[in-house]
């Protein structure tokens, strides 16, 4: 009888050692991670300027990830982004599939959709690139500074029209910004994307244009970046902020990974990803497309994707499109 209870003993011994062994509270061993190919979602089409900045930085980060590993792409495009972003929210929080948002994905679909996640939905890993927004007239306009936009639509409310390349994306908050910010009223009028905006201000169909940098042409005239930073696409051209107005709405780009992913591994992907961005086939590829290099890490980038969750709905109320 003795020696029975002496072998249970044992094997209840055992039993607790070998599960300490494999991690205290049952937590993953991160020790070894990654031991296998990253998975990368890109929410958007081939071809676009947050797909071109993921694989840039996709195609050198394997140079500073452990063990020889990389990050292999995979695009997900659908519903402004909200389809990868599901994608990602609904992945295991062991670090092998993270995704690449704008903003807009994590910010403002969940105020005008039903999305599955909220803004709080992930573990920011690293911010990489900023897209300013800017304000453009036709190069034969009559206005050559905005002050003058902004004298005229306060003596002529609504006599001014202004394109955005959609309802409820970043350019038209950012011209609600400016509006709200400037005390004006113009008429807003959307276009489905960017170049259909220009082609109608070239058109003479809408006075102004809130469009990023990457979609100027020689046809057109900034007057302003509605915003805190300068372009350098337009390093001439002031801010919106150096002009008084204190209002905008910052658009980004930053990786993301699914809530309670360890500390340990944000920690590791943060630090490749930034080394990436520095690379200089990876600027080049940033220049190129007119945005600007805006590294923040995982505390910080956490802090301005509510911030922008924030602002984003006071904006969409602003403009009627949620209540």
């Amino acid at each position: 009888m003795r020696n029975l209870f002496f072998i249970a003993t044992v094997v209840i011994l055992i039993a607790v050692l070998g599960g300490c062994a494999n991690g205290a509270g049952g937590e993953e061993d991160t020790s070894n991670y990654p031991d296998k190919p990253i998975e990368l979602i890109i929410p958007y089409d081939a071809g676009g300027g947050t797909d071109i900045i993921a694989r840039s930085i996709a195609s050198v980060v394997g140079e500073y990830l452990p063990n020889n590993q990389s990050m292999e792409v995979v695009n997900k495009p659908g519903a402004t982004g909200s389809v990868g972003a599901a994608e990602v929210f609904n992945s295991p929080s062991d670090g092998y599939k993270i995704g690449v948002f704008t903003n807009s994905a994590l910010t403002i679909q969940p105020h005008v959709s039903q999305t599955e996640y909220s803004h709080e939905s992930f573990e920011a890993i690293s911010r990489v690139t900023v897209h300013p927004q800017v304000l453009f007239v036709h190069k034969d306009s009559e206005f050559d500074t905005l002050e003058e936009l902004i004298d005229y639509a306060k003596n002529n409310p609504e006599a001014l029209s202004i394109g955005t390349s959609g309802a409820g994306g970043t350019a038209h908050l950012s011209a609600e910004a400016f509006m709200n910010g400037a005390d004006i009223d113009l008429k807003t009028v959307h276009f489905d994307g960017g170049n259909p905006a220009l082609t109608n201000l070239m058109g003479g169909h809408v006075d102004a244009v809130v469009v990023p940098p990457t979609s100027a042409t020689s046809e057109v005239k900034a007057l302003a970046v509605i915003g805190e930073n300068r372009s350098q696409a337009f390093e001439d051209v002031p801010t919106t902020m150096e002009l008084g107005i204190d209002e905008s709405v910052e658009t980004f780009v930053g990786f993301y990974a699914p809530k309670d992913t360890p500390a340990e591994i944000i920690e590791i992907l943060d630090e490749a990803i930034s080394n990436a961005v520095e690379e200089e086939e990876v600027q080049q590829q940033i220049t190129n497309l007119g945005v600007e290099s805006g590294y923040l890490g995982p505390e910080e980038l956490q802090e301005a994707t509510t911030e922008s969750y924030n602002v984003s709905g006071e904006l969409l109320i602003q403009a009627g499109l949620i209540e």
